[in-house]
């Protein structure tokens, strides 16, 4: 059968009995929500008919088990799970859904299985372009059928700020900044949570703030006027870490927000916020010294630790991206996520101090990326080594994800064709101890047919692991897309915050390049 992620144990097949998912289904839950069977019966098209016996669905707790792990046995008209909670329920129904044949038959087996990381995600930015709820729910729906279990969604950013916001209404009336209203929000969260799928929203601070500062520009060290971002890149002009009004503002939003997210995460970004405005800033100079800091990024980590203390208030832990972990300051009970090697020597003292982390390296994990660029195979066989460092088995990694940033992608169509099948990979990287790239492949074919919808864009076999010419051209159109786009003031604004050190440019060369690639870079420098 063409399950994925591979599971974590053997499938166990019976020589006799089977089940046949028709029409009707009874259940017996056993104290569990009905709510975690939902998902299962909108995919098969069964209905409730607990009048009859046959085919019966059994859900049973056992407290013992971890909160993703699951039974599933399989017998003559009748299929019986258990698991300690509801997620550990839908984990296993989605995959008795993909032991469906064609004639809605399940032959007899039994599998035991929990993941391999408890963290298995997609951050999607929504901001650079916004795309409808509806596309959303559309690739909540293919995550949850491989077993991922967590959208980040990114909200806020330069280009925009995508949440309705009645106390800060300015935030969602800027020219050209479509939204979501806070029923979109709650519609998604209902419909990802039957599937096991949490919602953790990304507000970014105290860079890429421009969606802030365009509305309420007071925040900023200057005052100055802002318009809406209409490029990539990363800007100088930040929220004010010194000035105590920013703090009631996040407060403030953070009241309204969290509220609308039941997740007890929120990332809250953290990275490539440029220093300068903070430099020359009175209020922030003042800041550094009333707190003992050593300079403006211990000014960033006192301010995300001011943030965190807010959001312990709502019962939430705070996540940044690990650009963070250069301030020494930064309370290691905030989660950190790994991007960029450009930070990678501040993770081990962070670890050292019981710091977590979640891992999503931009050289394989970043899908908005061209496939020439980050291929399938890369993708799937990615490893968390970083630094010469393995962590797959370390307890301070919680998980690996996926990210899509939005900059060049304009269309769902587009959106669609970067995230499949490299999210499939993703997922099987995430859940599955045991992995083999050709067996993935030939899963992967089998699953395409028949679990990706016929109307969802997903890229062609043959453009999985482009190589030569096709490879070259489709790698090097990108980069000519990525620095045609941006402004020249933007671009030096860009690379002058970014400062790419010989660590991060060996492995951006030897990740997404090969070296008959050199004359060509070396030409593209020079233009």
């Amino acid at each position: 059968m063409p399950i994925i992620p591979n599971p974590n144990c053997a499938i166990i097949y019976k020589t006799d009995g089977h089940v046949v998912i028709g029409s009707n289904l009874s259940v017996v839950f056993d104290n569990f929500n009905r709510n975690c069977v939902q998902a299962f019966f909108e995919r098969t098209g069964c209905a409730f008919d607990n009048t009859t016996t046959k085919p019966c669905l059994t859900l049973r707790r056992n407290e013992s088990f971890s909160l993703e792990e699951y039974d599933l046995s399989i017998d003559a008209d009748r299929v019986e799970v258990t698991a300690s909670c509801e997620n550990g329920i839908i984990l296993a129904l989605t995959t008795l859904y993909q032991l469906i044949n064609e004639d809605g038959r399940i032959n007899g087996c039994h599998i035991h299985e929990k993941p391999r990381y408890s963290h298995r995600g997609l951050s999607l930015d929504c901001v650079r372009h916004f795309f409808r709820i509806a596309e959303v729910k559309r690739i909540v729906e293919q995550m949850a059928l491989v077993k991922m279990n967590v959208l980040h969604w990114h909200l806020t950013n330069d280009q925009g700020w995508r949440i309705e916001s009645k106390r800060y209404p300015k935030l969602t009336r800027q020219h050209g900044n479509d939204f979501y209203s806070h029923d979109e929000i709650k519609e998604l969260i209902d419909y990802a949570a039957v599937r096991g799928v949490e919602v953790i929203p990304e507000i970014e601070m105290p860079g890429h703030s421009t969606g802030l500062l365009a509305a309420y520009p007071e925040y900023s060290c200057s005052g100055q006027e802002r318009k809406l971002a209409g490029y990539g890149g990363i800007y100088p002009i930040i929220l004010c870490g010194g000035n105590e009004h920013t703090y009631e503002l996040i407060s403030n939003l953070l009241d309204e927000i969290c509220p609308l997210f039941p997740s007890t995460r929120l990332h809250i970004g953290g990275d490539e916020a440029p220093k300068k405005e903070w430099r020359n800033c009175p209020c922030c100079q003042q800041k550094i010294k009333e707190n003992g800091l050593k300079n403006e990024v211990e000014l960033q980590g006192y301010f995300s630790n001011r943030i965190s203390g807010m959001l312990d208030k709502h019962g939430k832990t705070a996540i940044c991206w690990n650009d963070s972990l250069e301030a020494a300051n930064l309370h290691s009970d905030i989660i950190a996520q790994f991007w960029s090697v450009q930070y990678a020597s501040s993770l081990k003292p962070f670890i050292r101090k019981g710091g977590k982390f979640y891992y999503s390296d931009m050289f394989s994990c970043y899908l908005d990326y061209p496939h020439a660029m980050s291929p399938l195979k890369r993708v799937y066989a990615e490893t968390p080594v970083i630094e010469d460092t393995d962590y797959s088995d370390s307890t301070a990694l919680l998980g690996i994800e996926a990210c899509l940033w939005a900059e060049h992608i304009k269309t769902e169509s587009r959106l669609e064709e970067q995230l499949f099948p490299r999210l499939y990979a993703i997922a099987e990287t995430a859940w599955s101890i045991e992995r083999d790239y050709n067996d993935f492949t030939e899963r992967l074919t089998d699953f395409v047919k028949k679990y990706h919808p016929a109307d969802m864009n997903i890229t062609p076999d043959e453009g999985w692991n482009p190589q030569g010419q096709v490879r070259q051209q489709e790698a090097f159109e990108y980069m000519k897309t990525v620095s045609s786009s941006i402004p020249e003031e933007v671009y030096a604004d860009t690379m002058e915050a970014a400062a790419p050190n010989p660590l991060f440019q060996k492995k951006f060369m030897t990740c997404f390049f090969e070296p008959e690639d050199a004359p060509l870079l070396m030409k593209m420098k020079e233009g």
